[in-house]
């Protein structure tokens, strides 16, 4: 997933976090990772 909206607005630096590094943030902090719709429905892994 890459960050657009900070590189759009004039800063020089975004960040991009692939899917196993997002996974990784949300255990560190004891939640469950979700691939998610635009209307907020889960996907089936």
């Amino acid at each position: 997933m890459e960050e657009t909206i900070s590189r759009m607005a004039g800063s020089e630096h975004g960040s991009a976090k692939t899917v196993p590094e997002l996974v990784a943030i949300a255990a560190g902090i004891g939640r469950p990772a979700r691939q998610r719709t635009t209307t907020y429905a889960v996907l089936a892994a």
